[in-house]
């Protein structure tokens, strides 16, 4: 299917494949779902503003730039609260895979808000979706938990904003862009952690120290700089099937080592999923 492997197709699997791997960090990390995410803009922040020490790369934000960077930035830091969060309550599976509805869910916004036509197949898209996320839900009254589907959602719509407003940015490289977002993400946590009085960042343990450090360096500095390394070498089509490795990656982490059940209705729920993600990045 695919010409020999380049270095790019390897960095784009290598990221994928952490990216897939962060659910059981965050699930060794006992405080609060805001002071993951803040720690782990801040400590991916000071990484990348050192490689970009190191690369001399500089570049002054426009005034335009900065509402989109802060509106970004905001979506980028609740898009992992709601995630992580989505982990404490349901499967990692299912959080996944409500969380990868995201890139639909950004074209069913375009439609609503910026007109853009909506084709059969974006269509078919939609309802597979629906579909899915009805399924992953519906579990006996026991078993089901409301907040961690809705954080799960919250999760994907604000990665859906991320993409949306990507199309009023002016090219950036991925490494100033990334170190941009992180930067502004950990001041806007920051200001959270403070408004809301949460101190459980001065709790944490010695002994969850190299996981939190672990989420911060490798899976949000070293992740995203191969991630946005490689994207800039890779076509689209190319791009959008290694992302599969993601969710995938965490499935099967669910299922072999969190020892997390699957009921027959999630299953099917997660296959239509997995459908419409592979109808929607189909390209003739």
């Amino acid at each position: 299917m695919f010409k020999r492997l380049q270095r790019s197709d390897y960095e784009m699997i290598l990221a994928m494949i952490i990216f897939g791997t962060l659910a059981p960090f965050v699930r060794n990390v006992a405080t609060s779902s805001a002071t993951i995410a803040f720690s782990r803009t801040l400590l991916g922040a000071i990484v990348l503003q050192i490689m970009l020490l190191f690369k001399r790369q500089t570049h002054s934000l426009a005034k335009g730039e900065r509402k989109l960077m802060v509106l970004s930035a905001a979506a980028l830091a609740g898009n992992w609260i709601f995630l992580f969060e989505s982990y404490r309550y349901v499967s990692v599976s299912i959080a996944t895979m409500l969380y990868y509805t995201a890139p639909i869910l950004a074209l069913l916004l375009s439609f609503i808000f910026f007109h853009e036509p909506l084709t059969k197949r974006q269509i078919g898209c939609f309802i597979l979706t629906l579909i899915g996320c009805i399924l992953i839900s519906w579990q006996p009254q026991s078993a089901f938990n409301l907040r961690g589907v809705i954080m799960g959602l919250c999760a994907a719509f604000c990665y859906a904003m991320i993409l949306l407003l990507q199309r009023f940015r002016k090219p950036m490289p991925g490494l100033l862009l990334t170190s941009w977002q992180l930067s502004i993400a950990a001041i806007l946590l920051g200001i959270y952690l403070v408004i809301s009085k949460d101190t459980t960042m001065l709790h944490i343990s010695l002994a969850q120290l190299p996981w939190l450090l672990c989420i911060g360096i490798v899976h949000t500095a070293l992740a995203y700089y191969l991630y946005f390394h490689a994207l800039a070498h890779l076509a689209l089509a190319r791009s959008a099937l290694y992302s599969y490795l993601d969710p995938l990656t965490a499935i099967l982490l669910s299922f072999l080592i969190l020892q997390e059940s699957c009921t027959g209705m999630q299953g099917s729920g997660i296959v239509l999923l997995f459908s419409a993600m592979l109808l929607y990045s189909y390209q003739k």
